[in-house]
């Protein structure tokens, strides 16, 4: 009787990990409408929908945006918990010196995150690449 239900909690348990995997593989994407020219790693993107999509574990993450499923841009990113889902998809940008906008933020419809990009953000360890000393 006692093994049984060990072998029923850890089925349980079992159930559970792959119910949450499921979920944070489908969690990891956001649509972006950009309705004015912004800089993002360097790269220009045009008025238009995008695709973002990260990978990575913890906070840190890789970030690919995409559009017509071609990645324009790859760049570092942070994952940030807010304290009560985002009502609507938004971006927020930062002017550079010349005056063109960086993109610094994206939040998503629904998401109780919102994901920080550009300079300042420590790239995860899947994007740090050279010779180590």
């Amino acid at each position: 009787m006692k093994v049984s239900r060990i072998f029923r909690n850890l089925l349980l348990a079992q159930t559970l990990l792959i119910a949450t995997s499921a979920l944070a593989a489908n969690d990891n994407k956001g649509a972006l409408k950009v309705s004015e020219p912004v800089t993002v790693n360097g790269t220009k993107l045009g008025i238009g929908d995008y695709k973002v999509n990260w990978e990575g574990t913890g906070a840190d993450v890789e970030v690919n945006i995409s559009k017509s499923d071609k990645v324009v841009a790859t760049l570092p990113g942070h994952l940030v918990e807010l304290d009560r889902p985002a009502h609507d998809s938004s971006y927020t940008t930062d002017k550079d010196e010349n005056g063109s906008a960086s993109l610094i933020e994206i939040q998503f419809q629904g998401k109780k995150y919102k994901l920080e990009v550009g300079k300042e953000v420590a790239a995860p360890e899947s994007m740090k690449g050279g010779a180590e000393n």
